[in-house]
């Protein structure tokens, strides 16, 4: 795990003072090595900061240069099948290896195999850059599932991208206007989705896809060189026996290969069914793995370190209970700033809590993210199933109806409007938005019309085009939840809550073959229905944890929002930013908003997006 940062130009260009102060940015990132180069024609120049997994040696450092001298690569992540790529170049080349880390590994095969072949292979959480300096070419790659991020910035002269975008907007030179299509998203549904950035002129290299850039002439050129597998269509009951022995084995050896690293590793063992699961299959090859669960003290309703150590007891992991302290005004503004872009997701506040105390025990751990998407473990799935069976008999036109007059009529944090906002959608086609924050009516009084352009067609799906149509409702609802929210929203934040705290989160779940099994192999039926959820999954569950277990719990790694914004310091801060000279919105909704939510309405989450955006667009002064 590292931070990465390049620009290349088609002019010459020396500027060893930028290099030297993203390495300072992105310090966090990777906290042991650091390393700058510039291209002997100085058009590419790279910067790594470098967090030490595999091969702690200074022989695994960074910028690496190939043995020819043709490639120059910058890598951020984990290639957790470098060792069988290893074994491929060696049975076809005689290498002379210098170090055991996966970087070196990678280099090489691109220099063997070409990066197109490369990136078929590589089975890991990455983001990379690669110049060619015979062709010419600058490489930017991204993973299938989105965990390592990647922003970049082209004009007519220069590209430049780097891991957080702070390590872009820190040159003087690049602009900071505010995005308003971006910024329709994060108001709707509370994150920013696929390729758009919150700045004009920016993006985010989408998952899976790869990037070309040719120095001399500015040509860009992206293609996607994965993409989720179609559902095979082929099923009987019989199947479900071989299922349920594929998954226990992929997924065992997914997490057999991530607890590989040349540092301690641990498991964030929340209780819950897919970290109890990991836990459970870890324990397998290894002795006393470490375990550790986190506490809120006041908030006994999210506390879940009775379920985590029953887990731990029945695998005899060294077992930690750590106690987080409570939520400030300070940690919020901290997360803001450091998000990069504004999130809507408060669950970013306990994540980097615990973030924070496992890296005083090891700097690797390993959760349980990418369960839900892949295999149906959210609620919305079964609620959705009953409403789309019902929805087929009411006319579209009195659906829209009913939106637009919830909309007009019932204030925000009502209950029950946001189930009416979900109605309005093409059965067929499209997929009700299971979150919306602020409707295209609301953001009109949201926002001053003079600054703020609002998009009234912005919907989730839309940025899934022609990919669910003709779809069953289930593989419509894990694929858009897999390339949106897991992908804009959950591993944005662990990636830069864990970051944040020098710690490396790995996945098991989001194993390349895992992921293919899931969408290619899986029904719908297997995965949810009207009364069941993650259903294969709790097959593998009841297989290896205890039958004292709760297999139907599901609690979210959530925030108490509501309850502690309504008064003390938490309350305070809200009011103080919100209602404030520098406030950009509309004075009267907000004092609606803020008097509705200490009377009991549901706003306490509307209200902490708000305040990321305006602490966000203050701190980095930008503009409309």
């Amino acid at each position: 795990m590292c931070g990465i940062v390049g620009f290349a130009s088609k002019k010459p260009k020396l500027d060893i003072k930028y290099l030297d102060e993203v390495n300072e940015i992105l310090f966090h990132r990777g906290p042991d090595q650091n390393g700058t180069w510039i291209s002997k024609d100085k058009h590419v120049s790279f910067a790594h900061q470098r967090l030490s997994i595999l091969d702690t040696s200074l022989m695994g450092s960074q910028p690496m240069i190939s043995h020819s001298r043709r490639y120059t690569i910058i890598f951020n992540g984990e290639i957790y099948n470098h060792l069988s790529l290893r074994s491929k170049l060696n049975t076809k080349f005689n290498i002379n290896w210098q170090s055991n880390c996966d970087t070196e590994t990678l280099l090489n095969s691109i220099e063997f195999f070409g990066i197109k072949n490369t990136l078929k292979n590589l089975n890991g959480m990455f983001a990379f850059s690669v110049y060619d300096s015979l062709e010419k070419k600058l490489y930017l790659a991204r993973d299938r599932a989105g965990e390592k991020p990647l922003f970049f910035y082209r004009d007519n002269e220069q590209i430049c991208f780097s891991s957080e975008l702070k390590a872009l907007i820190c040159k003087s030179d690049l602009p900071r206007k505010i995005n308003h299509k971006a910024l329709n998203c994060y108001l709707s549904f509370g994150r920013i989705p696929r390729e758009l950035c919150i700045l004009e002129g920016y993006a985010k290299l989408q998952a899976g896809n790869l990037l070309e850039y040719k120095v001399s002439t500015g040509e860009i050129n992206i293609e996607k060189y994965w993409e989720i597998p179609n559902f095979s269509g082929i099923y009987s009951f019989e199947d479900d026996e071989n299922l349920l022995e594929e998954l226990e084995f992929l997924l065992e050896d997914s997490v057999k290969q991530q607890m590989i690293a040349d540092v301690p590793v641990g498991v964030l063992l929340s209780g819950g069914l897919d970290s109890s699961i990991i836990t459970a299959l870890a324990a397998r090859n290894t002795n006393r793995i470490n375990t550790f669960n986190i506490s809120f003290p006041g908030h006994e309703k999210f506390d879940e370190s009775k379920h985590a150590l029953l887990i731990s007891n029945k695998f005899n992991t060294n077992h930690t209970e750590l106690s987080a302290s409570s939520f400030t005004p300070e940690l919020i503004s901290k997360l803001a700033i450091h998000f990069d872009e504004p999130l809507g997701d408060s669950s970013m506040l306990p994540t980097f809590m615990i973030s924070n105390l496992i890296s005083k025990h090891c700097k690797v751990a390993l959760g349980g993210d990418g369960g839900d998407e892949l295999f149906g473990g959210y609620s919305h799935y079964q609620n959705f199933i009953s409403l789309n069976q019902k929805l087929k008999f009411f006319p579209k036109s009195l659906r829209h109806s009913l939106n637009f007059l919830s909309n007009k009529l019932l204030p925000l944090g009502f209950k029950g409007r946001n189930f009416l906002n979900s109605i309005d959608y093409d059965t067929y086609n499209d997929l009700p938005m299971s979150k919306n924050f602020f409707d295209a009516y609301t953001r009109l009084k949201l926002i001053d019309e003079d600054l703020f352009e609002v998009d009234m067609n912005v919907q989730e799906n839309n940025f899934l085009k022609d990919e669910i149509k003709h779809l069953d409702l289930i593989q419509k609802f894990t694929r858009n939840d897999f390339k949106n929210y897991l992908c804009d929203d959950i591993l944005v934040k662990v990636d830069r809550s864990s970051m944040l705290s020098s710690l490396e989160m790995r996945s098991p779940f989001l194993d390349k073959r895992i992921i293919e099994f899931a969408f290619s192999k899986v029904p719908s039926n297997l995965k949810v229905t009207k009364n069941r959820k993650k259903i294969l999954l709790k097959k593998l569950a009841k297989k290896l944890l205890p039958l004292d277990f709760d297999f139907n719990r599901k609690q979210g790694f959530s925030v108490p929002l509501d309850s502690i914004s309504r008064k003390g310091k938490i309350h305070d801060f809200f009011c103080q930013i919100l209602v404030d000279s520098n406030s950009i919105y509309n004075q009267k909704l907000i004092k609606s908003m803020l008097k509705n939510h200490l009377n009991g309405y549901a706003n306490g989450e509307r209200l902490f997006l708000l305040i990321q955006f305006q602490i966000w667009k203050d701190y980095y002064k930008t503009y409309f």
